[in-house]
């Protein structure tokens, strides 16, 4: 089912036209928040580029990431499960509003995951906060996927009217070395918590800002299988959502990446979708891999709100019943404030 926008939800630019149809480059709907917070993010990325670490031994980027947890508002972070990696989980209580079971029972346990480890890769930019560890440089953008799951950590850790839901938010290393997913699935977490679906991130270079997408299956694979990558019912939430309330570029026949990721490791146990966001900028023209790689800050708004959005509306089921999804818009994003244009 195609998500819909109720019609007050967007407001008009200064010429009196809809903000929604606004599909260039460089303006796009973000939270609030996400454009209050945006510098706060800026610096944490840079924090984590400034001090890349390999594989497992990830123990001053796991400690950076608990502290900056603790200091967001989770409380329940965990340090011991997967080896220099970080497990965290936001518990949200259910609204009075919605006080029935069955509106408990519609709301998912979701897992959200980011890389943390480096590259064994020596930085060649000329930036104030490259990379202080020589032999090790973060060139595949996981730098930006710490700070993008931090942001919605904030966010959500904060939020108190959308629901008794759970988010599980998975720092993980070893990614690049190989063996990160298979740690985090090792631990049992997926049992404990009880997770029922997966989201990550991808920094793109192939596509400019402004346009998202998503890998296609192998001919002939099982949807949602390791072989088969992101779960097609879900692919279609999110790019519904993209395109209803981001811009119309959102693609579901991107090729392969030539860049090792483990998360198909995540999608063979539990559905789930690996969104690639676009990255390529005036002054970000670099692959992924490259020495001079440096992720596009950019564009971490906006993706930050665009997986907010996509955890409501598996939170709350709006894609199954569009009257929450106003609720939403009505409750919520107008609550004193309402969206702002995000302009790069």
């Amino acid at each position: 089912m195609r998500i819909r926008l109720p019609p007050n939800a967007v407001p008009e630019s200064k010429d009196g036209s809809s903000m929604r149809t606004m599909k260039t480059v460089g303006k796009d709907w973000v939270f609030p928040e996400f454009v209050l917070w945006q510098s706060q993010l800026l610096k944490i990325r840079r924090d984590f580029h400034a001090h890349p670490e390999l594989g497992f031994r990830t123990h001053r980027t796991a400690k950076r990431i608990a502290d900056t947890l603790l200091r967001f508002g989770v409380r329940h972070i965990d340090l011991k499960s997967v080896p220099g990696g970080v497990i965290a989980v936001i518990n949200r209580r259910r609204p009075v509003m919605f006080p029935d079971d069955k509106w408990e029972s519609m709301q998912p346990v979701i897992a959200l995951r980011a890389r943390i480890d480096a590259s064994p890769v020596t930085e060649r930019n000329d930036i104030f906060y490259r990379s202080r560890n020589p032999g090790a440089a973060h060139t595949q953008g996981h730098d930006g996927e710490i700070a993008w799951l931090l942001g919605v950590a904030r966010n959500f850790a904060h939020d108190t009217k959308l629901g008794n839901s759970t988010l599980v938010l998975i720092f993980e290393p070893g990614s690049e070395t190989g063996g990160g997913a298979d740690a985090v699935i090792n631990s049992g977490i997926f049992e404990k918590y009880g997770i029922e679906t997966i989201f990550g991130v991808c920094a793109d270079p192939t596509l400019p800002m402004g346009t998202y997408g998503f890998t296609a299956p192998e001919p002939g694979a099982t949807p949602g299988s390791a072989s088969g990558g992101n779960d097609p019912e879900r692919v279609g939430y999110a790019r519904d959502l993209i395109n209803d309330l981001f811009t119309d570029a959102a693609r579901t026949d991107l090729l392969p990446l030539p860049v090792p990721d483990d998360f198909s490791r995540y999608q063979s146990i539990v559905p789930g979708i690996m969104l690639r966001f676009g990255v390529r900028g005036p002054k970000h023209q670099t692959s992924l891999g490259s020495p001079e790689f440096d992720f596009n800050d950019s564009v971490l708004p906006i993706v930050c709100s665009l997986t907010g959005g996509y955890v409501m509306t598996l939170r709350q089921g709006w894609y199954e019943s569009p009257a929450l999804y106003e609720i939403y818009y009505t409750v919520v994003w107008y609550d004193c404030q309402q969206f702002y244009p995000f302009r790069r």
